[in-house]
Protein backbone atom coordinates (compact mmCIF):
# COMPACT_ATOMS: atom_id res chain seq x y z
CA UNK A 1 0.00 0.00 0.00
CA UNK A 2 1.32 3.45 -0.90
CA UNK A 3 2.56 5.26 2.17
CA UNK A 4 4.09 8.41 0.70
CA UNK A 5 1.65 11.07 1.84
CA UNK A 6 0.51 13.36 -0.95
CA UNK A 7 -0.68 16.12 1.31
CA UNK A 8 -2.19 19.54 0.68
CA UNK A 9 1.19 21.29 0.56
CA UNK A 10 0.82 22.06 -3.18
CA UNK A 11 -2.68 23.39 -2.59
CA UNK A 12 -1.57 25.62 0.25
CA UNK A 13 1.35 26.95 -1.78
CA UNK A 14 -1.13 27.82 -4.51
CA UNK A 15 -3.27 29.58 -1.91
CA UNK A 16 -0.34 31.59 -0.65
CA UNK A 17 0.88 32.39 -4.13
CA UNK A 18 -2.51 33.42 -5.43
CA UNK A 19 -2.83 35.45 -2.26
CA UNK A 20 0.28 37.31 -3.28
CA UNK A 21 -1.28 37.79 -6.71
CA UNK A 22 -4.07 39.59 -4.92
CA UNK A 23 -1.60 42.40 -4.37
CA UNK A 24 -1.16 42.76 -8.09
CA UNK A 25 -4.28 41.78 -9.97
CA UNK A 26 -6.98 43.93 -8.48
CA UNK A 27 -7.70 47.52 -7.71
CA UNK A 28 -9.76 48.17 -4.59
CA UNK A 29 -13.16 49.77 -4.90
CA UNK A 30 -13.88 51.21 -1.48
CA UNK A 31 -17.34 50.36 -0.16
CA UNK A 32 -19.12 53.73 -0.52
CA UNK A 33 -21.26 53.57 2.59
CA UNK A 34 -18.24 52.84 4.78
CA UNK A 35 -15.86 55.51 3.50
CA UNK A 36 -17.66 57.98 1.20
CA UNK A 37 -14.70 60.35 1.32
CA UNK A 38 -12.44 57.82 -0.38
CA UNK A 39 -12.79 56.88 -4.02
CA UNK A 40 -11.02 54.20 -6.00
CA UNK A 41 -7.70 55.29 -7.37
CA UNK A 42 -7.82 55.71 -11.14
CA UNK A 43 -5.22 54.66 -13.66
CA UNK A 44 -4.41 57.85 -15.54
CA UNK A 45 -1.42 56.54 -17.50
CA UNK A 46 -0.11 53.12 -18.58
CA UNK A 47 1.89 51.13 -16.03
CA UNK A 48 4.29 48.23 -16.59
CA UNK A 49 5.55 46.50 -13.45
CA UNK A 50 7.79 43.49 -12.74
CA UNK A 51 8.14 41.87 -9.34
CA UNK A 52 10.26 38.94 -8.24
CA UNK A 53 8.62 36.20 -6.20
CA UNK A 54 10.83 35.05 -3.34
CA UNK A 55 10.74 32.40 -0.65
CA UNK A 56 12.84 34.06 2.02
CA UNK A 57 15.85 35.38 0.08
CA UNK A 58 15.53 32.84 -2.75
CA UNK A 59 13.89 33.75 -6.05
CA UNK A 60 11.30 31.21 -7.18
CA UNK A 61 9.44 33.14 -9.89
CA UNK A 62 8.08 36.46 -11.09
CA UNK A 63 4.90 38.46 -11.63
CA UNK A 64 4.44 40.94 -14.49
CA UNK A 65 1.44 43.17 -14.98
CA UNK A 66 0.39 46.10 -17.10
CA UNK A 67 -2.48 48.54 -16.71
CA UNK A 68 -3.79 51.12 -19.14
CA UNK A 69 -6.68 53.61 -19.10
CA UNK A 70 -9.67 52.41 -21.11
CA UNK A 71 -12.91 54.38 -21.16
CA UNK A 72 -16.17 52.63 -22.03
CA UNK A 73 -19.45 54.49 -22.41
CA UNK A 74 -17.99 57.56 -20.67
CA UNK A 75 -16.81 55.39 -17.77
CA UNK A 76 -13.07 56.04 -17.16
CA UNK A 77 -11.99 52.53 -16.26
CA UNK A 78 -8.81 50.60 -16.91
CA UNK A 79 -7.60 47.39 -18.52
CA UNK A 80 -5.34 45.05 -16.51
CA UNK A 81 -3.19 42.22 -17.87
CA UNK A 82 -0.91 39.99 -15.82
CA UNK A 83 1.26 36.89 -16.01
CA UNK A 84 3.09 35.01 -13.29
CA UNK A 85 5.36 31.99 -13.09
CA UNK A 86 6.61 29.94 -10.17
CA UNK A 87 8.82 26.86 -9.89
CA UNK A 88 8.93 25.01 -6.60
CA UNK A 89 9.89 21.47 -5.54
CA UNK A 90 7.11 19.84 -3.53
CA UNK A 91 7.48 16.47 -1.76
CA UNK A 92 10.62 15.90 -3.85
CA UNK A 93 8.91 16.71 -7.15
CA UNK A 94 9.55 19.82 -9.25
CA UNK A 95 6.28 21.66 -9.89
CA UNK A 96 5.81 24.65 -12.18
CA UNK A 97 2.77 26.92 -12.09
CA UNK A 98 1.60 29.62 -14.51
CA UNK A 99 -1.17 32.14 -13.97
CA UNK A 100 -2.18 34.77 -16.51
CA UNK A 101 -5.16 36.80 -17.58
CA UNK A 102 -6.74 40.15 -16.98
CA UNK A 103 -9.93 42.12 -16.91
CA UNK A 104 -11.60 45.49 -17.24
CA UNK A 105 -12.55 47.48 -14.19
CA UNK A 106 -14.95 50.40 -14.13
CA UNK A 107 -13.96 53.37 -12.01
CA UNK A 108 -17.64 53.73 -11.10
CA UNK A 109 -18.91 50.16 -10.76
CA UNK A 110 -15.85 47.99 -10.13
CA UNK A 111 -15.01 44.78 -11.98
CA UNK A 112 -17.01 44.29 -15.18
CA UNK A 113 -15.20 41.44 -16.99
CA UNK A 114 -12.39 38.98 -16.29
CA UNK A 115 -10.44 36.17 -17.97
CA UNK A 116 -7.94 34.09 -15.96
CA UNK A 117 -6.00 30.93 -16.88
CA UNK A 118 -4.20 28.63 -14.45
CA UNK A 119 -1.78 25.89 -15.56
CA UNK A 120 0.36 23.34 -13.75
CA UNK A 121 1.74 20.30 -15.56
CA UNK A 122 -1.15 18.50 -17.23
CA UNK A 123 -3.74 20.50 -15.28
CA UNK A 124 -5.24 23.62 -16.79
CA UNK A 125 -8.25 25.79 -16.07
CA UNK A 126 -9.69 28.96 -17.57
CA UNK A 127 -12.35 31.13 -15.94
CA UNK A 128 -13.89 34.06 -17.79
CA UNK A 129 -17.06 36.09 -17.49
CA UNK A 130 -18.72 39.36 -16.60
CA UNK A 131 -20.28 41.08 -13.59
CA UNK A 132 -23.90 42.10 -14.16
CA UNK A 133 -25.45 44.16 -11.35
CA UNK A 134 -25.45 41.78 -8.37
CA UNK A 135 -24.29 38.61 -10.16
CA UNK A 136 -21.08 37.15 -11.56
CA UNK A 137 -21.88 35.30 -14.78
CA UNK A 138 -19.07 33.25 -16.21
CA UNK A 139 -17.74 29.97 -17.58
CA UNK A 140 -15.20 27.50 -16.22
CA UNK A 141 -13.26 25.63 -18.90
CA UNK A 142 -11.23 22.55 -17.99
CA UNK A 143 -10.48 19.21 -19.67
CA UNK A 144 -12.09 20.53 -22.87
CA UNK A 145 -15.40 21.03 -21.06
CA UNK A 146 -17.32 24.17 -20.11
CA UNK A 147 -19.33 24.69 -16.92
CA UNK A 148 -21.45 27.78 -16.24
CA UNK A 149 -20.65 29.88 -13.19
CA UNK A 150 -23.02 32.17 -11.30
CA UNK A 151 -22.30 33.88 -7.97
CA UNK A 152 -24.09 36.63 -6.04
CA UNK A 153 -22.04 39.74 -5.24
CA UNK A 154 -22.61 42.89 -3.22
CA UNK A 155 -21.30 46.38 -3.85
CA UNK A 156 -18.41 47.36 -6.11
CA UNK A 157 -16.35 44.27 -6.88
CA UNK A 158 -12.62 43.98 -7.57
CA UNK A 159 -10.65 41.28 -9.35
CA UNK A 160 -8.33 39.74 -6.82
CA UNK A 161 -7.76 36.94 -4.39
CA UNK A 162 -10.29 35.52 -1.98
CA UNK A 163 -7.35 35.13 0.38
CA UNK A 164 -6.90 38.78 -0.51
CA UNK A 165 -4.09 41.09 0.25
CA UNK A 166 -3.64 44.74 -0.54
CA UNK A 167 -3.77 46.02 -4.06
CA UNK A 168 -1.38 46.86 -6.80
CA UNK A 169 -2.95 50.32 -6.89
CA UNK A 170 -4.24 51.49 -3.56
CA UNK A 171 -6.85 53.99 -2.50
CA UNK A 172 -4.95 56.99 -1.07
CA UNK A 173 -4.79 55.82 2.55
CA UNK A 174 -2.85 57.59 5.29
CA UNK A 175 -1.67 56.02 8.54
CA UNK A 176 -4.61 55.40 10.85
CA UNK A 177 -7.20 54.88 8.10
CA UNK A 178 -9.05 51.58 7.54
CA UNK A 179 -11.21 50.56 4.57
CA UNK A 180 -13.03 47.43 3.44
CA UNK A 181 -13.23 46.10 -0.13
CA UNK A 182 -15.15 43.34 -1.88
CA UNK A 183 -13.10 40.99 -4.07
CA UNK A 184 -13.70 38.10 -6.48
CA UNK A 185 -11.08 35.34 -6.62
CA UNK A 186 -11.38 33.53 -9.98
CA UNK A 187 -9.19 30.62 -8.89
CA UNK A 188 -11.58 29.47 -6.15
CA UNK A 189 -14.64 31.22 -7.59
CA UNK A 190 -15.45 32.87 -4.28
CA UNK A 191 -16.30 36.36 -3.10
CA UNK A 192 -14.73 37.82 0.03
CA UNK A 193 -14.13 41.03 1.95
CA UNK A 194 -10.68 42.40 2.72
CA UNK A 195 -9.79 44.79 5.54
CA UNK A 196 -7.05 47.29 4.66
CA UNK A 197 -5.28 49.24 7.42
CA UNK A 198 -2.71 51.97 6.80
CA UNK A 199 -0.18 51.48 9.60
CA UNK A 200 2.77 53.82 9.20
CA UNK A 201 5.13 55.60 6.82
CA UNK A 202 8.39 53.83 6.05
CA UNK A 203 11.49 54.39 3.89
CA UNK A 204 12.59 51.30 1.94
CA UNK A 205 15.70 50.66 -0.13
CA UNK A 206 14.62 49.24 -3.49
CA UNK A 207 17.12 48.76 -6.30
CA UNK A 208 19.67 50.77 -4.34
CA UNK A 209 17.36 53.78 -4.00
CA UNK A 210 15.39 55.11 -1.02
CA UNK A 211 11.62 54.94 -1.58
CA UNK A 212 9.02 56.59 0.65
CA UNK A 213 6.11 54.24 1.32
CA UNK A 214 3.07 53.61 3.49
CA UNK A 215 2.76 50.20 5.12
CA UNK A 216 -0.68 48.61 4.48
CA UNK A 217 -1.84 45.55 6.41
CA UNK A 218 -4.54 43.52 4.67
CA UNK A 219 -6.55 40.86 6.51
CA UNK A 220 -8.92 38.29 5.05
CA UNK A 221 -9.60 34.66 5.94
CA UNK A 222 -7.63 35.00 9.19
CA UNK A 223 -4.35 35.96 7.50
CA UNK A 224 -2.65 39.36 7.58
CA UNK A 225 -0.08 40.37 4.98
CA UNK A 226 2.00 43.53 4.75
CA UNK A 227 2.50 45.64 1.63
CA UNK A 228 4.57 48.81 1.21
CA UNK A 229 3.00 51.27 -1.24
CA UNK A 230 4.78 54.24 -2.84
CA UNK A 231 3.39 57.70 -3.63
CA UNK A 232 2.09 56.41 -7.00
CA UNK A 233 -0.02 53.87 -5.06
CA UNK A 234 2.14 51.00 -6.36
CA UNK A 235 3.22 48.07 -4.23
CA UNK A 236 7.02 47.90 -4.10
CA UNK A 237 7.30 45.09 -1.54
CA UNK A 238 4.93 42.61 0.10
CA UNK A 239 5.38 39.92 2.74
CA UNK A 240 3.29 37.00 3.99
CA UNK A 241 3.73 35.36 7.41
CA UNK A 242 5.07 32.25 5.62
CA UNK A 243 8.14 33.70 3.94
CA UNK A 244 6.58 34.06 0.48
CA UNK A 245 7.35 37.61 -0.65
CA UNK A 246 7.27 40.00 -3.61
CA UNK A 247 9.67 42.80 -4.47
CA UNK A 248 10.21 45.13 -7.44
CA UNK A 249 12.79 43.67 -9.82
CA UNK A 250 14.43 44.42 -13.17
CA UNK A 251 12.69 42.50 -16.02
CA UNK A 252 16.00 40.91 -17.06
CA UNK A 253 16.46 39.51 -13.54
CA UNK A 254 12.84 38.36 -13.39
CA UNK A 255 13.17 36.36 -16.61
CA UNK A 256 16.59 34.89 -15.85
CA UNK A 257 16.54 31.07 -15.35
CA UNK A 258 16.33 29.89 -11.77
CA UNK A 259 19.48 28.29 -10.41
CA UNK A 260 19.37 25.13 -8.35
CA UNK A 261 20.01 26.99 -5.11
CA UNK A 262 17.07 29.30 -5.85
CA UNK A 263 14.67 26.35 -5.69
CA UNK A 264 13.03 26.32 -2.25
CA UNK A 265 10.94 23.84 -0.27
CA UNK A 266 8.07 25.02 1.90
CA UNK A 267 6.89 21.59 2.98
CA UNK A 268 8.37 21.54 6.46
CA UNK A 269 7.38 25.14 7.15
CA UNK A 270 3.74 24.31 6.39
CA UNK A 271 3.73 21.16 8.52
CA UNK A 272 2.58 20.91 12.15
CA UNK A 273 5.25 19.21 14.27
CA UNK A 274 3.46 17.84 17.34
CA UNK A 275 4.60 17.79 20.93
CA UNK A 276 4.22 14.66 23.02
CA UNK A 277 4.02 11.06 21.86
CA UNK A 278 4.91 10.49 18.17
CA UNK A 279 1.89 9.24 16.16
CA UNK A 280 2.02 6.12 13.98
CA UNK A 281 0.45 5.51 10.58
CA UNK A 282 -2.67 3.30 10.75
CA UNK A 283 -3.34 4.28 14.37
CA UNK A 284 -6.80 3.17 15.49
CA UNK A 285 -7.10 5.67 18.33
CA UNK A 286 -5.30 8.89 19.26
CA UNK A 287 -5.93 11.56 21.90
CA UNK A 288 -4.61 15.06 21.20
CA UNK A 289 -4.74 18.62 22.50
CA UNK A 290 -5.21 21.48 20.01
CA UNK A 291 -4.02 25.05 20.68
CA UNK A 292 -2.96 28.18 18.85
CA UNK A 293 -6.27 29.11 17.21
CA UNK A 294 -9.32 30.95 18.57
CA UNK A 295 -12.33 29.00 19.78
CA UNK A 296 -14.31 29.51 16.58
CA UNK A 297 -11.52 27.79 14.60
CA UNK A 298 -11.22 24.73 16.84
CA UNK A 299 -11.95 21.53 14.88
CA UNK A 300 -15.56 20.35 14.99
CA UNK A 301 -17.02 17.46 16.96
CA UNK A 302 -17.95 14.46 14.81
CA UNK A 303 -18.28 10.69 14.56
CA UNK A 304 -14.53 10.13 14.17
CA UNK A 305 -13.32 12.95 16.46
CA UNK A 306 -15.01 13.61 19.77
CA UNK A 307 -14.22 16.92 21.40
CA UNK A 308 -13.92 17.86 25.07
CA UNK A 309 -12.77 21.45 25.39
CA UNK A 310 -9.61 21.61 23.28
CA UNK A 311 -8.90 17.88 23.60
CA UNK A 312 -9.97 15.40 20.91
CA UNK A 313 -10.32 11.64 20.81
CA UNK A 314 -9.67 10.53 17.21
CA UNK A 315 -10.79 7.03 16.21
CA UNK A 316 -10.71 4.86 13.12
CA UNK A 317 -14.37 3.96 12.69
CA UNK A 318 -15.39 0.39 11.90
CA UNK A 319 -16.90 0.03 8.42
CA UNK A 320 -20.70 -0.20 8.18
CA UNK A 321 -21.98 -3.74 7.76
CA UNK A 322 -22.67 -4.35 4.03
CA UNK A 323 -26.31 -5.06 3.38
CA UNK A 324 -27.44 -3.59 6.67
CA UNK A 325 -30.40 -1.24 6.92
CA UNK A 326 -29.39 2.26 5.93
CA UNK A 327 -31.37 5.32 6.91
CA UNK A 328 -30.78 7.93 4.22
CA UNK A 329 -30.35 11.61 4.91
CA UNK A 330 -33.01 13.75 3.29
CA UNK A 331 -33.89 17.35 2.57
CA UNK A 332 -31.29 20.14 2.26
CA UNK A 333 -28.50 18.02 3.77
CA UNK A 334 -28.98 15.29 1.19
CA UNK A 335 -29.18 17.84 -1.63
CA UNK A 336 -25.99 19.54 -0.48
CA UNK A 337 -24.00 16.31 -0.50
CA UNK A 338 -25.36 14.94 -3.78
CA UNK A 339 -25.31 18.05 -5.98
CA UNK A 340 -22.86 19.11 -8.65
CA UNK A 341 -20.66 22.22 -8.61
CA UNK A 342 -17.87 23.70 -10.70
CA UNK A 343 -15.28 21.32 -9.16
CA UNK A 344 -17.30 18.29 -8.05
CA UNK A 345 -18.82 17.80 -11.51
CA UNK A 346 -21.44 15.20 -10.65
CA UNK A 347 -23.66 15.79 -13.69
CA UNK A 348 -20.93 15.50 -16.31
CA UNK A 349 -21.68 12.56 -18.65
CA UNK A 350 -18.16 11.12 -18.26
CA UNK A 351 -18.48 11.15 -14.47
CA UNK A 352 -21.92 9.57 -14.48
CA UNK A 353 -20.88 6.92 -17.01
CA UNK A 354 -17.81 5.94 -14.99
CA UNK A 355 -19.74 5.90 -11.70
CA UNK A 356 -22.30 3.56 -13.20
CA UNK A 357 -19.56 1.30 -14.53
CA UNK A 358 -17.80 1.17 -11.15
CA UNK A 359 -20.86 0.49 -8.99
CA UNK A 360 -23.04 -1.45 -11.45
CA UNK A 361 -26.33 -2.68 -9.99
CA UNK A 362 -25.07 -2.65 -6.42
CA UNK A 363 -27.70 -1.23 -4.06
CA UNK A 364 -25.76 -1.12 -0.77
CA UNK A 365 -24.37 2.38 -0.18
CA UNK A 366 -21.24 1.27 1.65
CA UNK A 367 -20.34 -1.28 -1.01
CA UNK A 368 -20.77 1.40 -3.69
CA UNK A 369 -18.48 3.72 -1.70
CA UNK A 370 -15.86 0.96 -1.36
CA UNK A 371 -15.88 0.34 -5.10
CA UNK A 372 -15.39 4.04 -5.82
CA UNK A 373 -12.58 4.21 -3.25
CA UNK A 374 -10.76 1.26 -4.77
CA UNK A 375 -11.10 2.60 -8.33
CA UNK A 376 -9.78 6.07 -7.42
CA UNK A 377 -6.90 4.69 -5.36
CA UNK A 378 -5.84 2.24 -8.06
CA UNK A 379 -6.30 4.43 -11.14
CA UNK A 380 -5.09 7.92 -10.16
CA UNK A 381 -1.32 8.33 -10.17
CA UNK A 382 0.02 9.87 -6.96
CA UNK A 383 1.87 13.02 -8.08
CA UNK A 384 2.40 16.44 -6.54
CA UNK A 385 0.13 18.83 -8.44
CA UNK A 386 -0.54 22.53 -7.98
CA UNK A 387 -4.04 22.98 -9.28
CA UNK A 388 -7.64 23.86 -8.55
CA UNK A 389 -9.02 20.72 -10.20
CA UNK A 390 -12.44 19.62 -11.33
CA UNK A 391 -13.39 15.95 -11.30
CA UNK A 392 -13.58 15.84 -15.09
CA UNK A 393 -10.07 17.32 -15.32
CA UNK A 394 -8.73 14.62 -12.99
CA UNK A 395 -10.39 12.00 -15.19
CA UNK A 396 -8.52 13.45 -18.16
CA UNK A 397 -5.07 13.53 -16.54
CA UNK A 398 -5.44 10.50 -14.22
CA UNK A 399 -2.97 12.03 -11.77
CA UNK A 400 -2.80 14.28 -8.74
CA UNK A 401 -2.41 14.45 -4.99
CA UNK A 402 -4.97 14.29 -2.20
CA UNK A 403 -7.03 17.16 -3.57
CA UNK A 404 -7.48 15.53 -6.98
CA UNK A 405 -8.27 12.15 -5.41
CA UNK A 406 -10.88 13.67 -3.10
CA UNK A 407 -12.63 15.82 -5.70
CA UNK A 408 -12.92 12.90 -8.12
CA UNK A 409 -14.09 10.52 -5.37
CA UNK A 410 -16.80 12.95 -4.24
CA UNK A 411 -18.09 13.39 -7.79
CA UNK A 412 -18.16 9.65 -8.54
CA UNK A 413 -19.77 8.77 -5.21
CA UNK A 414 -22.48 11.42 -5.59
CA UNK A 415 -23.11 10.30 -9.17
CA UNK A 416 -23.60 6.77 -7.75
CA UNK A 417 -26.15 8.09 -5.24
CA UNK A 418 -23.81 8.04 -2.23
CA UNK A 419 -23.81 11.33 -0.25
CA UNK A 420 -20.19 12.50 -0.02
CA UNK A 421 -18.21 15.54 1.07
CA UNK A 422 -14.56 16.60 1.01
CA UNK A 423 -12.91 16.93 4.42
CA UNK A 424 -9.99 19.33 4.88
CA UNK A 425 -7.63 18.98 7.81
CA UNK A 426 -4.41 17.31 8.88
CA UNK A 427 -3.02 13.79 8.63
CA UNK A 428 0.19 12.26 9.93
CA UNK A 429 3.07 12.06 7.47
CA UNK A 430 5.91 9.71 8.33
CA UNK A 431 8.06 11.36 5.65
CA UNK A 432 7.68 14.76 7.35
CA UNK A 433 7.55 13.39 10.91
CA UNK A 434 4.73 15.90 11.28
CA UNK A 435 1.07 16.50 10.50
CA UNK A 436 0.56 17.82 6.98
CA UNK A 437 -2.50 19.60 5.59
CA UNK A 438 -4.53 17.01 3.73
CA UNK A 439 -7.85 16.33 1.99
CA UNK A 440 -9.91 13.15 2.22
CA UNK A 441 -13.61 12.29 1.97
CA UNK A 442 -16.57 11.37 4.12
CA UNK A 443 -19.46 9.26 2.84
CA UNK A 444 -22.89 8.69 4.31
CA UNK A 445 -23.87 5.01 4.61
CA UNK A 446 -26.19 5.07 7.60
CA UNK A 447 -23.64 7.35 9.31
CA UNK A 448 -20.79 9.54 8.14
CA UNK A 449 -17.59 7.55 7.63
CA UNK A 450 -14.18 9.07 6.71
CA UNK A 451 -12.36 7.38 3.79
CA UNK A 452 -8.95 8.25 2.35
CA UNK A 453 -8.58 7.29 -1.34
CA UNK A 454 -5.11 8.87 -1.50
CA UNK A 455 -3.68 6.68 1.27
CA UNK A 456 -5.79 3.69 0.23
CA UNK A 457 -7.69 3.59 3.54
CA UNK A 458 -11.34 2.45 3.19
CA UNK A 459 -11.78 3.84 6.70
CA UNK A 460 -9.39 6.70 7.48
CA UNK A 461 -6.98 6.04 10.33
CA UNK A 462 -7.00 7.95 13.61
CA UNK A 463 -4.25 10.39 12.55
CA UNK A 464 -6.80 12.41 10.53
CA UNK A 465 -7.98 15.63 12.20
CA UNK A 466 -10.80 17.32 10.29
CA UNK A 467 -10.90 21.13 10.36
CA UNK A 468 -13.91 21.67 8.06
CA UNK A 469 -15.55 20.29 4.95
CA UNK A 470 -16.69 21.70 1.62
CA UNK A 471 -15.67 22.24 -1.98
CA UNK A 472 -12.67 24.28 -3.11
CA UNK A 473 -14.28 27.62 -2.39
CA UNK A 474 -13.73 26.76 1.30
CA UNK A 475 -9.95 26.54 0.90
CA UNK A 476 -9.25 30.11 2.07
CA UNK A 477 -10.32 29.00 5.55
CA UNK A 478 -7.06 27.04 5.79
CA UNK A 479 -5.10 30.26 6.09
CA UNK A 480 -6.49 30.80 9.58
CA UNK A 481 -4.70 27.63 10.69
CA UNK A 482 -1.42 27.61 8.77
CA UNK A 483 1.40 28.75 11.03
CA UNK A 484 -0.89 28.98 14.07
CA UNK A 485 -2.25 25.52 14.85
CA UNK A 486 -0.41 23.52 17.53
CA UNK A 487 -0.96 19.86 18.41
CA UNK A 488 0.15 17.84 21.43
CA UNK A 489 -0.29 14.08 21.12
CA UNK A 490 -1.37 12.73 24.50
CA UNK A 491 -1.95 9.07 23.64
CA UNK A 492 -1.66 6.78 20.60
CA UNK A 493 -2.95 3.27 20.01
CA UNK A 494 -1.42 1.56 17.01
CA UNK A 495 -2.91 -1.02 14.67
Amino acid sequence: MLRKAKLLVPAIIVLLWVTMMGILVYREVVVPNRHPSLSAARVSEPQDMWMGLFYGARRIGFVHWTTAPETRDDDPGYRLRFQARMSLPVMGDGVAVALEGGGWQSALLGLREFDVSFRSGEQDMRIHGTVEKDRILGTVETAGESTPLELPVAGGLSLGSGMGLSSMSMPPLTPGETVYVETFDPTTMSVGRAKLEAVEKATLTVGGQAVETVLINTTIGGMTTRAWVNEKQEVVRAETPFGLNLERIDPRDALAPLSDDEQAGMVQRLAVVPAGTPPVRDAVRMRIRVDGVPGELLPPDGPAQRRSGNEYLLEQLPPPAPGGETEMITGPEAERHLRTDAFITVDHPKVRELAAGITGQEEDLWTRALRVHDWVYQNIEKTATMSMPSAVEVLRTRQGDCNEHSVLFAALARAAGVPARVAIGLAWSEALAAFGYHAWVEVYAGRWVPMDPTFGQPTADATHLKLFDGSLEEWPRLLGYVGNLKIEVLEVEGP
